[in-house]
């Protein structure tokens, strides 16, 4: 009973020590690098990384659910590959030019083992789009809405095609409005595009200050996050007043106790509605007259004042050009003198209108090189007075010189600009802005703008990713990033590697895109595994564009890799003698540390003869080896196994070459026998046979007759090479020597053995 106590404790515990070696020696797959979600613009390259330790099932990604298989130039999907070296368990995911079909969940699976469970990571692709269009909803005047001082008006802009929605800011004169002041909405397009529409509704109720303001819509999204560009739309507000009583001016007279003594009142100068030329007071005793009301018609009407005899009578009409220059007479007479011809009161006032310039237009070039001078020039016509210029650039004042011509009591203004732009002055507006008294009391203004483009070259590229001097190691991630500023038009980058243009490889992810959208940036990138290749490499960055023709932008690195020779290759026979020596030298390939040599002979460590570095072409280190071997002369065996392993210490797997060396041996003392000679007669058959036991390789055998070679069969029974001749001997061979040669690469000459054919005479015969 005892003894089935303990026998039973020592089973559990023989099971409680199996269990945690088990744990212990059983190594979990699991994820050193999962994927992360990105957000990129549409076109651009997508690299979700992801990296297993201790895999041990297949890996694969899958999108939406669907599996993109385990082959790493993922079939039917072109612009995908899996990039990395998956003995390190890298399967990054690279996906060239990416589109909305590409918008979606990814996850990198590896599957399970008997020994492993399965592994999953999920990243999100978001694709992002900017809008196609934007727009803000009007009449048929494109530049212009309408609206009446005090009441509720409804501005709505629409932007189209975005992903994600776009969200929408409204700006008064280029200050941006409290976004309490408007109201969004955002719809599908559909759902199969991805796309959203969003429509905003700003709500303005205007007053006189806002006659002339300009209102802008301007879409928010991030594409448009390391962009100058912006998609925006404006329209000018346009306010109509409505006046409770006429709105006219007048000149008039008071009779004081019918003596008839006209006075003149001066009056305010007022725009005249619908931009018809203005009115103003001329010096001495001119003064304008004019109305400004659309709802009361020019009329004439005449009111008695119930105040102890006054009278007042006015003249109202719109104000024309024809008007300019011309007087007008205003009478009045009093009914107790209207017999008397000298009773008759009058006063004349003559008009002077004013004409604002018909436009203002700036003529020149937009696109200049830096340094280089030229000229803007701009126009303005059919003015009266004279209209004055005035040019500003980066909101200064600059000098011009002007040119004044009549046209008919107008006045045209031409004026000069000289401009010698510098790189500073890129994407600057110049404005030329008429001066004029008819705009004294507006908040209007004629102006033109033009936006120069100045062109010029970029700034020397500037390489990042890779700090000279560092170590690398074969099959390590590398990514190097090249940036140029400053250039317009937007720079082409290059890469070359060793003074060569660096084409597509199929091992390296190239991508570039334009730091900046509006030009003037631009950054272009590698992403590879490094190898031996690399070492000693130099991977250069050139910037160019129109402007930078012939001048030499560039950046370049070095790169320092450790890497393992990539094979090793014996040379000298394949075939040694038992009892004599042979000679292997094993040579590796480059390798940055130096590499060193083991021989083994037959599972067996040998040290070599020799051992000599040398520098290899281009960088790196080759390393050679001799070895010199001996084959004992009692070796039992046909063959043996001679490997030569290279290693230094950057892989722990050894570079291994393995060459079979055949082991040559003589063959035993050949045994002739001939049967039939014991009577043979002239006219018999002899028949010979010789025989050899061992050798490597396998003799060969031949028989002859006197010194002639007889055909015979050779045939191999187990180690005995064994062959037959046969032919009729005649008379004459009596007495012929029989003999038998053997021979293989292990001998220097041939083992022979013989005998003479011995015929029976009739006499021999007993009668």
């Amino acid at each position: 009973m005892e003894e089935l106590r303990e026998l039973s404790l020592l089973l559990v515990l023989l099971t409680m020590i199996r269990s945690t070696v088990s744990g212990v020696f059983r190594q979990e797959q699991v994820f050193t690098i999962s994927p992360h979600s990105v957000r990129v613009n549409a076109g651009e390259d997508v690299f979700l990384e992801c990296v297993i330790q201790n895999q041990q099932g297949k890996a694969q990604w899958t999108k939406d659910g669907f599996a993109l298989g385990f082959e790493r130039d993922v079939p039917g999907y072109p612009r995908h590959s899996y990039s990395g070296d998956p003995s390190k368990g890298q399967h990054h995911l690279v996906i060239k030019g990416a589109t909305l079909d590409d918008d979606g969940e990814y996850q990198c699976q590896v599957g399970p083992t008997t020994d492993t469970s399965a592994l999953a990571a999920s990243a999100n692709v978001t694709v992002m789009v900017a809008p196609t269009s934007l727009n803000i909803i009007r009449g048929a005047d494109s530049s212009v809405v309408q609206g009446t001082e005090g009441h509720n008006l409804y501005l709505q802009c629409l932007v189209n095609g975005a992903r994600p929605a776009p969200s929408i800011a409204w700006y008064r004169n280029g200050l941006m409005l409290d976004d309490s002041l408007h109201t969004e909405r955002a719809d599908h397009i559909s759902p199969e595009t991805k796309r959203w529409s969003v429509r905003s509704r700003l709500l303005v109720v205007p007053s006189v200050q806002d006659d002339g303001q300009q209102y802008t819509c301007r879409a928010l999204h991030p594409t448009f996050a390391r962009s100058h560009k912006a998609l925006v739309d404006s329209v000018t507000l346009s306010v109509l007043r409505e006046y409770h009583s006429p709105f006219c001016l007048w000149w008039h007279k008071k009779a004081a106790n019918g003596i008839g003594v006209w006075r003149r009142t001066p009056v305010p100068i007022l725009p005249i509605h619908g931009r018809e030329p203005h009115a103003r007071n001329s010096p001495g005793t001119e003064t304008g007259v004019y109305c400004s009301s659309t709802r009361i018609s020019p009329t004439r009407r005449r009111r008695r004042l119930q105040d102890g005899g006054e009278a007042e009578a006015a003249l109202r009409w719109a104000v024309t050009g024809e008007d300019d220059g011309r007087p007008a007479r205003l009478r009045m007479q009093s009914p107790e003198t209207k017999s008397r011809a000298d009773s008759m009161l009058a006063d004349d006032v003559t008009l002077s209108v004013l004409y604002r310039p018909s436009r203002v237009e700036i003529t020149g070039p937009s696109v200049a090189t830096a340094g280089r001078e030229f000229v803007l020039k701009c126009v303005t016509s059919k003015a009266k007075p004279v209209a004055s210029i005035t040019w500003m650039v980066h909101g200064l004042h600059r000098e011009r010189a002007d040119h004044i011509s009549p046209e008919t009591k107008r006045w045209s203004v031409r004026s000069r600009l000289l401009v010698v732009p510098s790189v500073q002055d890129d994407g600057q507006q110049y404005t030329c802005r008429a001066l004029h008294p008819t705009f004294a009391r507006s908040h209007k203004a004629l102006v033109d703008s033009v936006t120069l483009s100045v062109l010029h070259p970029p700034k020397a590229p500037v390489i990042t990713g890779y700090t000279p001097g560092h170590i690398l190691k074969e099959g390590e991630l590398l990514s190097l990033s090249c940036r140029s500023t400053g250039g317009n038009p937007r720079p082409q980058l290059s890469w070359y590697r060793d003074g060569r243009l660096l084409q597509q490889h199929p091992n390296i992810t190239h991508s570039s895109k334009a730091a900046s959208e509006d030009g003037g940036e631009a950054e272009a990138a590698l992403r590879w595994a490094v190898t031996g290749e690399d070492d000693g490499a130099r991977y250069e960055c050139r910037a160019q564009n129109e402007v930078s023709r012939g001048l030499l932008l560039a950046d370049d690195v070095t790169l320092s890799v450790l890497y393992r020779p990539s094979r090793v290759e014996i040379t000298g026979p394949s075939v040694a003698t038992a009892g004599r020596e042979f000679v292997l030298k094993c040579v590796t390939s480059k390798a940055n540390p130096v590499a060193s040599i083991t021989w083994m002979v037959h599972g067996v460590k040998v040290a070599p003869v020799s051992s000599v570095v040398s520098e290899a072409d281009g960088g790196g280190w080759v390393t050679s080896s001799d070895l010199k071997y001996h084959l004992e002369r009692s070796i039992k065996l046909s063959e043996i196994t001679v490997q030569c392993q290279a290693r230094n210490g950057v892989s722990e797997e050894a570079v291994t070459e393995t060459r079979v060396i055949s082991i040559m041996k003589p063959p035993g003392h050949p045994l002739l026998k001939i049967e039939g000679m014991e009577d043979l007669v002239a006219g018999g058959r002899l028949i010979v046979f010789c025989t050899s036991e061992g050798g490597n390789p396998n003799p060969g055998i031949t028989i002859y007759k006197d010194r002639r070679k007889l055909v015979s069969d050779v045939m191999q029974e187990g180690t005995v090479s064994k062959a037959r001749a046969s032919f009729e001997v005649t008379a004459s061979d009596n007495g012929v020597k029989v003999t038998c040669e053997v021979s293989n690469p292990a001998l220097k000459t041939p083992l022979v053995t013989s005998t003479k054919i011995r015929l029976k005479c009739e006499w021999d015969y007993p009668h």
